[in-house]
């Protein structure tokens, strides 16, 4: 039997050694509009971010 739940956001920090602290932001999209929107809220919560990576 095939899993029906429904993907959802998930967020996950560290801070490795001697490095500046790492983030991560994933949430599922059905459209590109969608994506986009997700990653604009993510640059706006992070504006300090020196960059952000998406695929």
């Amino acid at each position: 039997m095939q899993d029906e739940t429904a993907p959802s956001p998930a967020r996950a920090s560290t801070t490795p050694r001697s490095t500046a602290p790492a983030s991560c932001a994933l949430a599922p999209a059905a459209t590109e509009r969608e994506a986009q929107d997700f990653v604009a809220a993510v640059r706006r919560e992070h504006a300090d971010a020196t960059h952000n990576c998406y695929a």
